[in-house]
């Protein structure tokens, strides 16, 4: 598993809202059983107020979703399976975001 990596929701129930989630978690963690992730929200169910810093905007597979770093929890590894995209390029800006949000810098 990949820091920054993009998968499908594995709450199926909760796809329409959350299509995908972005796994935050250090690569050096590797052998624990989960992976912190983040929910990336349609765009267009996300609320119209953002924190722009935190609430980053991402389009992956042709879908604009934003970053709720808020809403962030652990996810079984093994539910996690066949990685959609990579953010990593990106990395800056996603660590800034979870960096406003814990320590609000």
């Amino acid at each position: 598993m990949a820091q920054f990596s993009v998968y499908a929701n594995p709450r199926t129930s909760g796809r329409e809202r959350i299509p995908f989630v972005l796994d935050v978690q250090s690569d050096t963690m590797d052998l624990l059983p989960t992976r912190l992730v983040v929910p990336l929200v349609r765009d267009r169910m996300f609320p119209s107020r953002r924190i722009t810093n935190l609430n980053l905007r991402f389009v992956i597979k042709g879908q604009p979703v934003i970053l709720s770093p808020a809403e962030m929890g652990a996810v079984a590894t093994s539910n996690l399976t066949n990685a959609l995209d990579d953010l990593s390029a990106r990395r800056t800006e996603l660590i800034a975001a979870l960096d406003l949000l814990l320590t609000g810098n």
